[in-house]
């Protein structure tokens, strides 16, 4: 009895690093702008890009291994074709229209994996900002008096980003 629990066990354990180790063929992602998702391809096989947005433009590191095309049905899906089995990764990068921060993907070669259809529903973030070269000037982040030069300027926490600011008369509120 202790031999078939002991059984039981690893069976699940394999079979759950399994699960944990493949790569779903049809899937759905909400896709962050800052980091890069990987997409695996296998030779023969093609895939689809599905965005949340019409795609502007794609741009493709190596482009004599891959095809890729937008979708002459819809300006939202990207297709993707493996030419001949490729050897080493590479990158691809989408702008959807009105947006300026780009989807980011490295393209993976695999005999193993295939994604066949990505679904982005959706996308946050961005890209991030480094630090090492900005300086502060001014900040509203905290209150000072005329007279207290001593205070340290400390950068906000979080940005505010406005995308589509609009002008209101003076007095009135939106």
């Amino acid at each position: 009895m202790k031999k078939f629990f002991s059984f039981l066990v690893l069976t699940l354990f394999l079979s759950q690093a399994q699960a944990t180790n493949q790569t779903e063929r049809v899937g759905s992602i909400i896709f962050n702008k800052g980091k890069i998702e990987k997409i695996y391809l296998a030779s023969g096989l093609g895939s689809v890009l599905i965005f949340p947005c019409p795609v502007d433009e794609a741009f493709l590191g190596r482009s004599s291994e891959i095809t890729v095309l937008t979708s002459p049905k819809t300006k939202r899906n990207i297709l993707l074709s493996v030419k001949s089995s490729f050897s080493e990764a590479t990158n691809l990068i989408v702008r959807c229209e009105e947006q300026t921060a780009p989807f980011v993907f490295d393209l993976v070669p695999s005999r193993a994996r295939h994604q066949d259809v990505v679904h982005i529903r959706s996308s946050f973030g961005s890209p991030a900002l480094s630090e090492s070269d900005l300086k502060l000037i001014d900040s509203s982040d905290f209150n000072t008096s005329a007279s207290d030069t001593k205070a340290p300027a400390t950068p906000l926490k979080s940005a505010i980003i406005i995308s589509k600011p609009a002008l209101i008369a003076e007095g009135e509120t939106k």
